[in-house]
């Protein structure tokens, strides 16, 4: 082969190929690796537990991304015969092995399965265990819709995605959950929303030898509802809050975790992320501002002004309010901005879509800056209150 008469073309999809080989290979030998801690945990090679991941794969969104590996090596296979790219190899290689790759991946067996109802505070737990617990595999059988693809980043979602094994065919979920409660090693079940499907996967919990592997999740009151439900307590159970749980998950065996809490940049890190949520929410406090005025010029204390007017008032707090007091209400505001939205968002004046759009970027900066807070460690801001000072974050409002 003579380089003199390669083109910019060929040029670009050689080194495309081979930056590509190198990220698949690091990304193969992570795989492996995950697949070796797994094993120790299960006591040995779970083919069982390997069996069952590759039939979820064809009842579940998984099937998606697997239909697009072999879709890339077909466009591959069809760029080489036309673009008459030699060696072959060069760009083939790389793409083949996003197949075993994905494979690999998908078919991993999971240490943790979380049980619960499809709700979005059960998708913030599955977030907090992922943080914990890095190197390990945790699955879930939740509702596309419980993730709410506004309040998530777009990686964040597709992680949520791509350990979701919600059967998406006319397959009996049970006959796939339950032996999977059986084999896998460790089980999380959310007690907070007692659903029919969560009070079935707690009696079936509770009558057989898997409590002894199972961490109930309960309220911050140490309450269960679903426990309640079926006549039931939390007495002589292992139990977790959601602040909790990263550190109680990760206690039960799980030695070979290479989390991001376990870094030494971790606080500086969440000391910067807190700091660039909490700048942009002030922000767009001073723009709601200047939105409302502008209604009000408009229409006077309509409704709607009013209405715009005590959700700012809300976001904006009480006097002396610090850091401590905003992540106690993030829930409450994030969910009295979704509500805003969802009363007015039909209107077509051109003042009071100005204030939505304002009041929608709040409530994508406010989800952002939850996801953050959800990121830190337990007590993370009572304990760090002077450093967050000294850092310069602010904590009024």
């Amino acid at each position: 082969m003579n380089w003199n008469d390669v083109t910019t073309f060929q040029w670009i999809i050689y080194c495309f190929s081979l930056l590509l080989t190198f990220w698949l290979g690091l990304w193969l030998i992570r795989s492996l690796r995950n697949w070796q801690i797994t094993s120790r945990l299960y006591g040995g090679i779970p083919l069982g537990t390997t069996w069952q991941m590759m039939q979820s794969l064809f009842r579940t969104r998984g099937w998606r991304r697997l239909r697009l590996s072999i879709e890339l090596l077909i466009v591959a296979l069809i760029v080489v015969w036309f673009a008459e790219i030699k060696p072959a190899w060069i760009l083939l290689v790389p793409v083949a092995l996003i197949l075993p790759v994905t494979v690999l991946a998908l078919t991993e067996p999971p240490a943790v399965l979380l049980l619960g109802s499809s709700q979005w505070e059960t998708v913030r737990v599955a977030a907090r265990i992922r943080l914990y617990i890095h190197s390990y595999r945790q699955v879930y059988l939740l509702d596309e819709s419980a993730a709410q693809k506004a309040r998530t980043s777009w990686l964040d979602y597709d992680q949520f995605e791509f350990n979701n094994l919600r059967i998406h065919t006319d397959y009996d979920w049970q006959k796939f959950v339950f032996p999977l409660t059986e084999s896998v090693p460790i089980i999380v079940l959310d007690t907070r929303f007692p659903s029919p499907a969560v009070l079935q996967e707690a009696r079936r919990l509770l009558d057989s030898n898997l409590k002894h592997k199972t961490v109930f999740l309960t309220n911050e009151d140490g309450s269960a509802p679903a426990l309640n439900a079926i006549s039931e307590t939390a007495n002589g159970l292992l139990t977790a809050t959601s602040e909790t749980i990263g550190h109680v998950v990760r206690g039960l065996g799980l030695n070979h975790t290479t989390s991001p809490i376990d870094q030494p940049g971790f606080f500086l890190d969440c000391n910067r992320r807190i700091e660039s949520c909490t700048t942009r929410v002030f922000e767009l406090g001073s723009r709601f501002q200047a939105a409302l005025n502008e209604a009000r010029s408009v229409h006077g204390e309509s409704a709607f002004v009013n209405d715009a007017g005590h959700l700012l008032r809300q976001l904006s707090g009480s006097p002396g309010d610090g850091l401590n007091q905003m992540a106690a209400d993030l829930d409450k505001d994030i969910e009295a901005v979704e509500s805003f939205l969802e009363r007015w968002s039909a209107s077509s004046d051109s003042t009071v879509q100005g204030v939505l759009a304002v009041v929608r970027a709040t409530c994508q900066r406010l989800a952002e800056l939850q996801v953050a807070f959800d990121a830190a460690e337990v007590n993370f801001v009572e304990e760090n209150t002077a450093l967050l000072d000294k850092f310069g974050i602010p904590r009024g409002r």
